[in-house]
């Protein structure tokens, strides 16, 4: 076959037609024949001749209408490719380009012999065929969607064996090959996308390729078939996204941070559970990783994290929660400037979303109080109305780490002063939220920030507040907690000394004005007091006014109190009626004024008890009388003027009286 024979052809007329024959072994033989010959032509270097069978070949053969003439000539061009052994060299562009083209025949038996005949010779030519490396894998991509599964599984032998080529190349172009897997890993078929995510694998696990310059470019796009509907295919692209960050972890000094951080931070936020899941791992791994290169990034990590962490799936929650926990060691442990700014907006955003994502906020908030107070209190005047708003939560936990942050943030005498003007403004506009969580706040904040200065902060600001019907409710609150609150028992211990002490008397006196809002509240607080005279007065102040259902619930639940361990120094007084005639007077006046109920005959039945003679006074009480106007100072305690108080109160009550006339009329 060195020559032509006498028909003209290239080809010998038997070889020709055995190569076009239906039967497989008649072609197999011809291409046997091609084989030797084309070996034989080279070894006597006829290269003119080779290019002339190749040419007729694809000719005669692999552009011919007629299927078994196709598949001859790709049988042929095999059997050239195995006859020039590392000569096909020479020939490679006249060997492949028809074998590609043969990949987009109609019928799915020449796509399969296409595959074995390009098999065969990347067989012969390995790495030399790496500058055609890009129309190959063109068309084998073309063919991992091929609907035959025939031709797929011959694209896959013909495809390992391009990875194995792949790695003995030592100038493989990366750069171009990961442009056009990025550009291809949306493809609509499924068996594409696992086909490129294959390659993407299969180049990571090659020692000489440095994956880690490429991930950017691959990272969104991986990302998105983590939501691939099937199983394989997101098992497939999570191994190799773990590969990947364990590539970054071992190499992070020559990791680009700053180009992957906004794609893990957008696929953060996805609505697919794993896509999801991974990225918050990989946001996590790269706060430890690239600490200080992130800080400008921080309000927009803070951003995704925070309403993750209120997810009702267990896995993102902890992984949001790890994450958050190393968000914070960044932000805690830097001493670089970060947008404080921003992360204090998105704290304010989440504010009043689910309750795990609330206690996420306040603890970053103490941490950047702790961290940069000064800085901090530029940003209350946005920050605070944000934690009132909590208050309202349904949740008591969320209400009482609030008040936590809140107290925090209000040490200063200025911000304490705000503080408290904000809350009563808040209880003013909501009188529901007083209700329901007024004893709470106001109790929580008297641990927090210290009953007394709580106490004489907010009688002042209601001292000359005009809203009386708010205020009349205020008061009873702060009454009933001032009267009950085991926590406020030394605040209680203080009032029953105003006529002992001077600093008792002054805070009786701070008070006292306030609480004239509400009639019952400041005969409460006259009893504690044991200012009785006074109280006496007013008890009799208030048979000139008419009185409501509330007033007389209130009397009652203070007969109820006047019962319990707060009154026991009172009850006792009752034993010396000779020296506390005007307690005996305002209790019987109490009585008075109830309408005949069992909280009456409480009082009543109480009152029976009062002996009609005087008892013998013990020593230590006859001493604690004679002491009772001195200070510990060994100074006069100046007493109460109670004609200039009984005046408060009945101008404070002439209000609620006129108030309540024009109402009706």
């Amino acid at each position: 076959m060195s020559l032509p024979d006498n028909s003209g052809g290239v080809l010998p007329l038997a070889v020709a037609r055995n190569l076009g024959d239906k039967v497989f072994e008649k072609r197999k033989a011809g291409a046997l024949e091609v084989e030797i010959a084309v070996r034989d032509l080279y070894s006597n270097e006829h290269f003119k001749v080779i290019k002339d069978v190749i040419s007729c070949l694809r000719s005669d053969f692999l552009e011919s209408p007629v299927p078994n003439q196709r598949k001859g000539g790709l049988l042929g061009i095999a059997a050239v490719a195995v006859g020039l052994g590392e000569g096909c060299v020479k020939f490679l562009d006249d060997l492949v380009r028809p074998v590609l083209v043969c990949f987009l025949d109609s019928d799915h038996r020449i796509r399969y012999h296409a595959c074995e005949t390009l098999y065969n010779i990347a067989k012969v030519a390995r790495i030399e065929l790496i500058p055609r490396f890009n129309d190959i894998f063109e068309g084998l991509f073309r063919l991992s969607a091929d609907p035959n599964d025939e031709v797929r599984k011959g694209m896959l032998l013909l495809d390992r064996l391009m990875k194995d080529i792949v790695e003995e190349c030592s100038n493989f172009d990366m750069h171009q090959f990961i442009s056009g897997v990025s550009a291809r890993l949306t493809a609509s078929s499924p068996n594409s996308r696992q086909f490129l995510i294959g390659w993407i694998q299969a180049l990571n696990e090659i020692p000489g390729i440095d994956m880690v310059v490429f991930i950017p470019d691959l990272l969104d796009a991986l990302f998105r078939r983590l939501a691939e509907p099937s199983k394989e295919i997101r098992q497939m692209t999570f191994v190799c996204l773990s590969d990947m960050l364990e590539e970054i972890k071992e190499n992070k000094s020559r990791v680009d941070f700053l180009t992957m951080i906004s794609t893990v931070i957008t696929h953060c936020e996805s609505s697919d559970h794993f896509i999801r899941l991974t990225a918050i791992h990989w946001l996590s791994d790269f706060v430890i990783l690239a600490h200080h290169l992130l800080l400008s990034y921080s309000a927009r990590m803070i951003d995704v994290i925070l309403p993750s962490m209120a997810q009702p799936d267990e896995e993102i929650h902890k992984a949001s929660e790890e994450c958050n926990e190393n968000l914070l060691m960044l932000i805690r442990d830097t001493n670089e400037d970060f947008d404080l700014a921003g992360i204090i907006a998105v704290i304010i955003k989440y504010l009043q979303s689910k309750t795990r994502t609330q206690f996420a906020c306040f603890k970053w908030i103490n941490m950047l109080v702790k961290k940069s107070p000064q800085e901090m209190s530029k940003h209350l005047e946005s920050l605070f109305p944000a934690l009132l708003r909590t208050l309202s939560d349904e949740s008591e936990e969320v209400v009482t780490a609030d008040l936590e942050v809140i107290s925090r943030l209000s040490v200063d005498q200025k911000q304490f002063e705000h503080c408290l003007n904000e809350v009563v403004r808040l209880f003013s506009s909501d009188p529901e939220l007083l209700n329901k969580r007024g004893v709470l706040i106001i109790r929580k904040l008297c641990v927090y920030l210290g009953a007394d200065r709580i106490y004489t902060s907010l009688a002042s600001i209601l001292k000359d507040n005009n809203n009386l019907e708010f205020n009349a409710l205020m008061i009873k609150h702060l009454n009933l907690i001032l009267l009950t609150a085991a926590e406020l028992k030394p605040l209680r211990n203080k009032v029953q000394q105003s006529r002992f002490e001077t600093e008792s008397r002054d805070f009786f006196l701070a008070l006292y004005p306030s609480w004239c809002h509400n009639s019952i509240a400041t005969l409460s607080l006259c009893l504690l007091a044991q200012v009785y005279d006074l109280a006496s007065e007013l008890v009799t102040a208030l048979s000139e006014f008419q009185m409501d259902m509330e007033t007389l619930l209130q009397i009652d639940k203070l007969i109820q109190l006047i019962e319990s361990p707060i009154f026991m120094a009172l009850r006792m007084h009752l034993l010396d009626h000779e020296h506390h005639p005007h307690l005996i007077k305002t209790l019987y006046g109490i009585l008075m004024l109830m309408p005949q109920s069992s909280a009456f005959n409480i009082l009543k039945n109480r009152l029976s008890c009062v002996p009609q003679t005087p008892l013998p006074q013990s020593a230590s009480s006859l001493i604690a009388r004679h002491q009772s106007r001195v200070s510990p100072a060994g100074k006069d305690v100046p007493v109460l003027k109670n004609d200039a108080l009984l005046k408060i109160f009945l101008s404070v009550q002439r209000k609620y009286e006129v108030t309540e006339r024009s109402t009706v009329l």
